[in-house]
């Protein structure tokens, strides 16, 4: 019996340690995000023309002087021969047209002049990538202690470790593709669902040394999250085809102050659907105060929430109204990832939310 109990109280020790792990990993994933968003507003995306390494040194260069003449034909084959392969990939898939798009663009293999600020800038982003993959690791390998009392724990995390390679992989697309914006999209969407997936097992990760309380009436209330869920997920697609139509504008030399008068109709449909999206956050907020019983997590996970929206549409204006300027565009998209991970959070925490027995406890 005294056996059962150390055992218990260390798998709860283990777990809580595992949440710590848990919670760095995402706020590592998030700021990675940021970091990636800064690399496209600068322009630093291609700072680097191969991968893993930045003009085939473990250090970048600090001046063009440091580089061969022929750097841009040489590093120009290297990604020809990565598209050859992804194209074959991808007609073998069936995405005849994706595959037709990056063999006959002309402007895929165009090299840049060397740019010591966007190389570094692009190679700090690496580095965070590779710390963020090394967070991923740990999780994967502290999660097989959870093996047998709640699988999912390890299942997760693994599938996060197998999706954070994919996500390199990709990354090196992005280089290969010269920045083709179907391809930053993929890459952008895949880190959406690898954070909620570390998300989804922190919160599991919980329910192990301590329980919920019933969540009465919660019918209406996730039915509303579900709504606000699906909105954000259509501001999500459109948002990527407005940022898809300003690399387009940008690359066609337009100025920052043209922009926003020449996005088609999607930009407002994204406007648009930001004061949906709050006016759903408001609705659940007045929707807990009215349930009788819930768990004061519900109130704070919604009221964060709703201040995230808030500053979504703040940056949204900053940039509607002013310009877009550079430091908004990272910090809008970064904002618009944590509001689908609080809402998914919310959301697991609601399907979950029925009181745990301690018989239940014993078969976690």
């Amino acid at each position: 019996m005294k056996r059962s109990q150390n055992h218990k109280i260390n798998i709860q020790i283990n777990s809580r340690s595992f949440q710590r792990l848990a919670i760095s990993t995402i706020g590592v994933i998030y700021f990675l995000i940021l970091i990636g968003g800064t690399v496209r507003t600068t322009g630093a995306g291609m700072g680097c023309p191969d991968w893993p390494k930045c003009f085939g040194q473990l250090i970048p260069p600090t001046s063009v002087d440091q580089l061969p003449e022929d750097y841009k034909e040489v590093f120009a084959e290297q990604r020809a021969r990565k598209n050859d392969r992804l194209v074959s990939y991808l007609t073998f898939l069936g995405f005849d047209n994706k595959a037709s798009e990056i063999k006959n663009d002309p402007d895929i293999l165009v090299e840049a002049d060397f740019n010591a600020t966007k190389t570094w800038i692009e190679y700090i982003n690496r580095l965070v990538g590779a710390g963020t993959g090394l967070f991923v690791l740990a999780l994967a390998i502290r999660s097989l202690q959870f093996y047998r009392i709640k699988k999912r724990i390890t299942f997760f995390s693994t599938l996060t470790l197998f999706l954070i390679l994919i996500q390199a992989w990709i990354g090196a697309l992005v280089v290969s593709t010269n920045l083709m914006p179907w391809m930053i999209t993929v890459h952008m969407l895949l880190a959406v669902v690898i954070v909620n997936l570390v998300i989804y097992v922190y919160y599991h990760s919980t329910l192990i040394n301590h329980t919920r309380s019933v969540l009465e009436d919660k019918s209406v209330f996730t039915s509303v999250l579900i709504i606000s869920m699906v909105l954000m997920v259509f501001q999500i697609v459109f948002g990527t085809q407005v940022r898809e139509e300003i690399d387009v504008l940008n690359k066609n030399g337009l100025l920052r102050v043209d922009w926003i008068e020449n996005l088609s109709l999607g930009f407002l449909i994204h406007r648009s659907l930001s004061l949906l999206i709050l006016a759903t956050h408001i609705v659940m907020l007045v929707l807990m105060f009215k349930i009788s019983q819930y768990e004061a997590e519900f109130k704070s996970i919604l009221i964060f929430a709703l201040v995230l929206v808030i500053a979504e549409i703040i940056t949204g204006v900053i940039m509607a109204y002013f310009a877009v300027p550079a430091w908004a565009q990272p910090v809008h998209l970064l904002v618009g990832v944590m509001i689908i991970g609080v809402q998914f959070y919310a959301y697991i925490s609601a399907l979950n939310s029925e009181k745990i027995t301690s018989k239940k406890m014993q078969k976690i």
